[in-house]
């Protein structure tokens, strides 16, 4: 539609979309947009962090763009702030490409899957894949990485959030909000390290660090992930 577009053909589409034929428009500008879905090879060169639109770019069906990026960041952000301060060892920031890259990889397949099934259907479907539900896509992803304690067989890259129960590398598992008044009771649903936001491993229980554990060459930081 962008290519060879006039100011009357940007008149019609506007007033057909307002739904008031005759209604009086002032065309200021046009500008033209191209879809792409592209992610980054490596998230990570030396001192070099790639996150947002830097290292993935989506086609907007589904609403990922934003999201993933802001997910990149708070994967990101506390890994360097350990680092920096000498809590956790350099090793931890390796486990920023192993965990994000692959969630990059798939948000862009899958909102690429939904531009074509949607948008362009003209570009067939023989090179996309089987579309992932959006509640899995949105908080379903696990990660992969020497920073977590993984169970045997390793974790799927994507799985329902009501089936990951708080297993490694999965979210949390959300505790039900008690009655006013009522004692509370943290009671994870599988035995595990309750992380802000990640699980990192069956049996570790407190929020610290684990020196020369979960990172190739340093420490592995148990408090926290995105």
């Amino acid at each position: 539609m962008a290519e060879g577009i006039t100011e009357q053909r940007a008149l019609e589409l506007l007033r057909a979309a307002i739904g008031v034929p005759d209604i009086p428009v002032i065309i200021e500008n046009i500008a033209t947009w191209r879809a792409e879905a592209n992610c980054a090879d490596r998230f990570r060169d030396g001192r070099v962090f790639l996150a947002g639109d830097a290292a993935h770019v989506v086609p907007p069906n589904g609403g990922y763009g934003g999201n993933t990026g802001v997910q990149d960041a708070h994967n990101l952000a506390w890994k360097l702030a350990l680092t920096l301060s000498g809590v956790a060892g350099p090793g931890l920031l390796d486990s920023y490409d192993a965990e994000r890259r692959p969630v990059g990889e798939l948000t862009v397949e899958q909102a690429f899957t939904r531009y074509v099934t949607r948008v362009a259907p003209y570009l067939g479907t023989q090179n996309t894949q089987p579309i992932v539900d959006d509640f899995s896509m949105e908080i379903g992803y696990r990660y992969d990485s020497p920073a977590i304690v993984l169970e045997p067989g390793g974790p799927p890259l994507h799985q329902h959030p009501r089936e990951s129960a708080g297993r490694p590398g999965a979210r949390a598992a959300r505790l039900p909000r008690p009655r006013r008044h009522a004692a509370v009771h943290a009671r994870p649903v599988r035995p595990g390290f309750r992380a802000a936001g990640r699980v990192l491993g069956p049996g570790l229980a407190g929020c610290g660090t684990r020196r020369g554990e979960g990172a190739r060459g340093g420490a592995g930081c148990l408090c926290g992930g995105g």
